[in-house]
């Protein structure tokens, strides 16, 4: 017996007979037969026919329906039930964050991982089925995890919405919702997102080595990082993954700094630069790329991934 979710999804799925190949029931077969004995420009089909529509296809009935069957969960159950996690060692549910990449790695909620689709791109990827929210997470281990689908409830996150009635359908937010909701899923909001968590439990927070710039007037309906740029030659290397960091020439050369954040391999993309360390044992690769707009840097990748 289905649930009352359920079967709200079953009724918003297009049937798979709903196609060319195998029209609906109640639709009309048309055959097109081709004739070398008659000029191709004047065959033309005696009876032409409109294919069933989705009866619930209508973007704003969808909007409403995952939206209605969304849970909405306060900060202060989800610090409750990691706690009892990180004390069973079994954690029951897996938790999405769904802002911009480099805001995740500034800081996230420990155990969280990154669906990166708040750029118009990856957004409309996954709106239009050509990448799944595996695609979208930047390491295998969190791939892996999303796909065993161990966990059934799945805690969303993005910077501060509080309100769902004021989300828009092209959100970030509303796109994994949605996505979780179709493959039968049971998604759930974190009221507040990211700051309200870390606000009252920053004990159970993770942070990099750069703390993420104070964007003034800046909400999780429209934040564009761009508006203030950090400056680039003074900030700290960045730890992009558990085991990479970005960085630059000063931090290169920086051995104690390099010794603190426990590098031992450094791929140097620039046509000047040296190998500053090496004989202290830290092991270098040279990609002679030039800082040019003009530069082709897809003919390093090969070399650069084997290095990493």
């Amino acid at each position: 017996m289905l649930s009352v979710s359920e079967s709200r999804r079953e009724s918003l799925k297009l049937p798979l007979n709903r196609s060319l190949s195998e029209p609906g029931p109640g639709s009309t077969n048309v055959i097109v037969v081709t004739s070398s004995s008659a000029p191709s420009k004047k065959c033309k089909l005696e009876e032409t026919v409109s294919l069933p529509a989705s009866p619930n296809s209508d973007p704003a009935i969808v909007f409403r329906t995952v939206i209605k069957a969304i849970r909405v969960m306060e900060v202060g159950e989800l610090s409750r039930r990691i706690v009892e996690n990180e004390q069973t060692q079994n954690r029951s549910f897996l938790i999405l964050d769904c802002r911009p990449f480099l805001a995740f790695n500034c800081g996230h909620i420990a155990g969280s991982v990154n669906v990166n689709c708040s750029d118009r791109f990856n957004r409309k990827r996954l709106q239009v089925g050509r990448a799944t929210l595996a695609d979208l997470t930047p390491s295998n281990e969190a791939k892996d995890l999303i796909r065993r689908r161990t966990c059934r409830e799945v805690i969303v996150c993005d910077d501060s919405t509080a309100d769902l009635d004021n989300l828009h359908s092209n959100h970030p937010l509303f796109l994994v919702l949605s996505a979780l909701w179709a493959d039968n899923r049971d998604p759930v909001v974190l009221k507040g997102g990211w700051r309200e968590f870390n606000k009252h439990y920053a004990h159970l927070c993770e942070s990099s080595t750069v703390q993420s710039p104070t964007i003034i007037g800046c909400d999780s309906m429209s934040c564009d990082p761009s508006l203030n740029e950090p400056d680039i030659e003074n900030t700290p290397a960045t730890r992009v993954l558990p085991f990479l960091f970005l960085g630059n020439e000063r931090d290169a050369a920086d051995l104690k700094g390099l010794l603190d954040l426990r590098i031992t391999c450094i791929l140097n993309v620039t046509a000047h630069l040296p190998g500053y360390h090496e004989e202290q044992g830290i092991k270098y690769k040279r990609l002679p790329a030039s800082d040019s707009g003009h530069q082709n840097l897809k003919q390093y990748f090969d070399e650069a991934f084997e290095f990493i």
